[in-house]
């Protein structure tokens, strides 16, 4: 079931990767570094299902290492899309400014008359 279930995911993610190059999409560093990970981790552990058929690969120190491996590999790829991935700064339009300076004024006032409260409060205690 599970190497169904990995070489579906495989499957999946090349006719995706496929037909974005087909129509020619361009996906972001990201996107396509998690596709490639994704792609690389699925087809690793399809051929590590494929050999546990034979029970010969647990006895195989070389294999194991391997195995184990696949998974940091494919974080790498991960991090090597997160790395690139350029982070988009806000944009602040004249009326974003405007209600942020309208708010701050009201903010402002409300802490100004707090303060002003509290200093009569202050004078009315012994």
């Amino acid at each position: 079931m599970e190497r169904e279930l990995e070489l579906t995911a495989a499957l999946v993610l090349c006719v995706f990767l496929v037909l974005s190059r087909w129509y020619e999409v361009e996906f972001q560093a990201l996107v396509r570094c998690l596709a490639f990970g994704l792609l690389f981790y699925s087809l690793f552990q399809v051929l590590n299902n494929a050999v546990s058929q034979y029970r010969w690969h647990s006895e195989v120190h070389v294999w194991n290492v391997l195995r184990s491996s696949s998974f940091y590999i494919a974080l790498l790829i991960w991090l090597a899309g997160l790395m690139t991935a350029p982070i988009p700064l806000p944009r602040l339009m004249a009326d974003d400014v405007q209600k942020h300076r309208e708010v701050m004024t009201e903010g402002t006032k409300a802490m100004d008359k707090t303060v002003e409260e509290m200093r009569r409060f202050r004078r009315r205690l012994p």
